[in-house]
């Protein structure tokens, strides 16, 4: 073979591996270390551990946003953060039906996976001491979440995220199908831990948790009972938004504050809620024949049960 051919040959070759690589676009950070912002790549994608000899360190915010045509990526354990919205789907769906996330990982940030509607489970590594709001909110498809067991911030139990104390919930995955009895001892929701699992049927909430957070049922459509504890005196606005399924909400103590306004008047019973009674116990307070714009009835609970 002629050298001039050869050497065109190998400058081809050349040009096709690197076209088949995935093209990454990142900012050099005053460490010397590397942030990816971007990808252009499809399909199966792996992050690089290092580029231009610097150690990659970070998923920056949106990087993998937004991005339907990618369907899997595996991240280095020399990645330590996973920025906000680094994977999210809004307004564009999702491909991404597996991810593997590094065990150097230690933060995991607000919307991280928001709406990757494929992902079936995701497993969190060992170092991992921090998960921002919706990282996994409006994944449908999500039907478990896996945890070192190794880790010191968090823990799972059937598949539903909790700190490691187990005193707050942290994510219930929106692809999980039945009914939520919250653990004793838990006295927090973290916000829209619950929000769109349009699976969930029932709710069992403990005594000790004082307040249900803005949003935090809605769009649960196939919810029909709540069973809210005494300790709960303040639910916040939409709760249970479209919440089109709802037959009964249950309380054990005096009716709370839901403190909500709309258009000058008071609104509906948590925001919106269209369907069912609100059942109370003899003795509470505060209720009258609605409540919220919602009938109410007398619960004995030594009889109805919910």
């Amino acid at each position: 073979m002629k050298p001039k051919l050869l050497l065109y040959l190998t400058l081809v070759l050349s040009a096709l591996a690197v076209s088949a690589r995935p093209e990454f676009i990142y900012v050099t950070n005053s460490d010397n270390t590397i942030t990816i912002t971007g990808c252009t790549d499809s399909g199966s994608v792996i992050v690089p551990s290092t580029i231009n000899g610097l150690r990659v360190t970070s998923i920056g915010n949106f990087a993998f946003g937004r991005h339907p045509t990618i369907t899997s990526v595996s991240i280095p354990d020399s990645v330590t953060n996973i920025g906000d919205g680094a994977f999210t789907a809004v307004d564009t769906g999702s491909g991404l039906t597996n991810i593997v996330i590094g065990n150097g990982v230690k933060s995991i940030g607000h919307n991280a996976f928001q709406f990757c509607e494929k992902l079936t489970v995701i497993k969190i590594p060992s170092q991992v001491t921090s998960i921002g709001i919706m990282a996994f909110g409006g994944c449908f498809g999500l039907k478990e979440i896996i945890v070192d067991t190794n880790n010191a911030a968090f823990i799972t139990s059937d598949g539903v995220l909790f700190n490691k104390n187990r005193t707050a919930l942290i994510q219930f995955p929106p692809g999980k199908a039945g009914d939520c009895v919250i653990p004793e001892g838990v006295t927090n929701i973290a916000h829209l831990a619950l929000w769109n699992c349009p699976h969930l049927t029932s709710v069992t909430i403990p005594e000790g948790i004082t307040s249900i957070g803005d949003e935090e049922f809605a769009a649960c459509s196939s919810l029909t009972t709540v069973i809210i504890p005494a300790s709960v005196t303040n639910i916040g606005q939409n709760a249970f938004n479209s919440c089109v399924s709802m037959k009964s909400i249950y309380f054990r103590g005096n009716a709370p504050d839901y403190g909500e306004y709309w258009r000058g008047g008071r609104a509906k019973i948590l925001g919106g809620l269209d369907t069912g009674t609100v059942y109370y116990l003899a003795g509470t307070m505060g209720w009258g024949t609605n409540f919220g714009g919602r009938p109410t009835a007398l619960w004995n609970s030594q009889i109805m049960k919910p």
